[in-house]
């Protein structure tokens, strides 16, 4: 039964984009709010409602003091969630540009875009002071000028346009020798001196970026964060008290005050891409963003996607890059050599590259093209490969260092050493060298540290050091300065 308001007041109507599934119910719903609910109840409030006889969480899109439907068939709004108001009308004209661009219900662009809620994180922040109070203002001021290091780029006319209110969308190509945390962290300073925050896009938890920015007064980093520490970081950019937002997907649609630059780390990297609807690209919130916040969006990376290539010829975007001869001279050297090299140990200028690399501080990396000891085992004398006498796959060494090999088809293993059919010799080398095999043998040749890092998100120990690694590894950079790479088995790597 629908409240009825005292003193003959009109009931007041909330219209709810609710929590479902379904496509076909891409629609707000009208709820009748509750006379205890009517001051906490507006545009942009996140509800809690009843949709088929199942609790259902929504986001009031819309009030007034009519409905469409039987109003005595309308239900109450059952409760608020929070004192302080999720969305702001700017935000979520934003949540409906993202629906629509990504033909996705409004839905599921509001249950991506806002955390979950945890009471005791209001409740902390209310008894540290800071809770439904906003925090000031920064105080603007004139334009620091960026560093010499950024001339080659063009850089000093990024604040120019920012002083006037003009967006800027730009890709940075910087050189190879290039600091591009530190040139970041430059540029994130001057406006954060102009009274402008800053949001920075990583692709992963792992980012030289992030941990730069994430070092300034006021940050929030919520790469790695989870629920309650996620909500706390939300809710502290919800009351203006984040000056610089460090973080991933999701952080592309947070609240940010006087936003002034946006930064998309490696936009070409597929995590930029969600998965679930909306479907949607940081690129293209981040763009949508510093166009409506006439601010500066800076998508970094060495080489663009297709997506960002269109963008370039359209000229909607302008390069940040430098001149080709200053690219060139900050390009390092790259030496080819032939194919005359023993195929499980490095060429000795690749070692003498690796061993300056190490001398100076600095990691070597070396790309294997696959992991463990490698594979096809094959006879040191006449490269007879060693084969199962059963079924005649490729063999492999076992565990227990007793010089059998094992077949890892059917698990057939030599009574006794192997011993060549052909020439009778006993050594075997890998006709191709995996990460630990290459790590074994550049372990014996410098006085370094040598890591073999497989799979997804390894630590790497602190330079200088020797990373090994496999086609999992090096989607993530090494943290710390590289001074020599080499790509051994480059057929195999192709």
């Amino acid at each position: 039964m629908t409240p009825k308001r005292g003193n003959g007041a009109a009931p007041v109507y909330a219209r709810v984009v609710v929590d479902l599934e379904p496509r076909h119910l891409d629609r707000p719903f009208d709820y009748v709010v509750p006379d205890d609910l009517v001051g906490s109840c507006g545009v942009g409030a996140r509800v809690e409602v009843v949709f088929a006889g199942r609790r259902r969480l929504g986001l009031v899109v819309g009030t007034g003091s009519d409905t469409a439907f039987d109003a005595s068939r309308v239900r109450p709004i059952r409760r608020v969630l929070g004192d302080h108001r999720w969305v702001g009308p700017e935000e979520l004209t934003l949540l409906e540009w993202a629906a629509t661009r990504w033909a996705s219900p409004l839905a599921h662009v509001v249950r991506h875009a806002l955390p979950k809620r945890v009471v005791a994180v209001e409740a902390a922040a209310a008894e540290a002071g800071w809770y439904l109070a906003h925090g000031p203002a920064p105080a603007a001021a004139s334009p620091t000028p960026l560093p010499v290091e950024w001339r080659p780029y063009g850089g000093p006319g990024l604040l120019d346009d920012l002083a006037v209110g003009r967006s800027r969308l730009h890709w940075w190509w910087p050189t190879a020798d290039e600091d591009v945390a530190q040139r970041t962290l430059e540029l994130a300073h001057a406006v954060l001196d102009m009274g402008r925050s800053v949001l920075l896009l990583t692709p992963g938890p792992t980012s030289a970026i992030g941990d730069a920015l994430a070092g300034i007064d006021g940050a929030i980093d919520v790469r790695t964060a989870k629920e309650r520490a996620l909500y706390r970081g939300w809710l502290e950019a919800r009351h203006g008290r984040a000056r610089v937002l460090v973080g991933q997907r999701a952080v592309a649609f947070w609240p940010a005050s006087e936003l002034g630059l946006v930064v998309v780390e490696d936009e070409a990297s597929p995590s930029h891409k969600e998965q679930r609807s909306p479907r949607h690209h940081v690129r293209e919130v981040a763009l949508e963003r510093a166009r409506r916040a006439d601010a500066i969006c800076l998508l970094t990376g060495m080489i663009p996607s297709a997506a960002l290539r269109g963008l370039l010829a359209a000229r909607r975007i302008t390069p940040l890059r430098s001149s080709r001869d200053h690219e060139r001279a900050a390009a390092p050297a790259v030496m080819l050599l032939g194919d005359d090299a023993v195929p499980t140990r490095l060429p000795s200028r690749a070692v003498k590259a690796l061993r300056a690399a190490t001398e100076a501080g600095r990691y070597g990396i070396v790309f294997a093209s696959q992991r463990g000891e490698g594979s096809a085992l094959t006879c040191t004398n006449d490269r007879t490969m060693a084969r199962c006498e059963r079924c005649e796959a490729l063999l492999a060494r076992t565990s227990d260092r007793t010089g059998r090999l094992e077949c890892p088809r059917c698990q057939h293993r030599t009574r006794t050493a192997w011993r060549c059919p052909t020439c009778g010799a006993a050594e075997l080398t890998v006709l191709s060298a995996g990460a630990e095999r290459l790590r074994d043998e550049l372990q014996r040749s410098l006085g370094v540290e040598v890591a073999a890092l497989e799979g997804y998100a390894p630590q790497a120990p602190p330079p200088p050091a020797v990373l090994v690694m496999t086609r999992g590894s090096v989607t993530n950079a090494a943290p710390g300065p590289v001074g020599a790479a080499v790509l051994s088995d480059l057929q195999r790597l192709a």
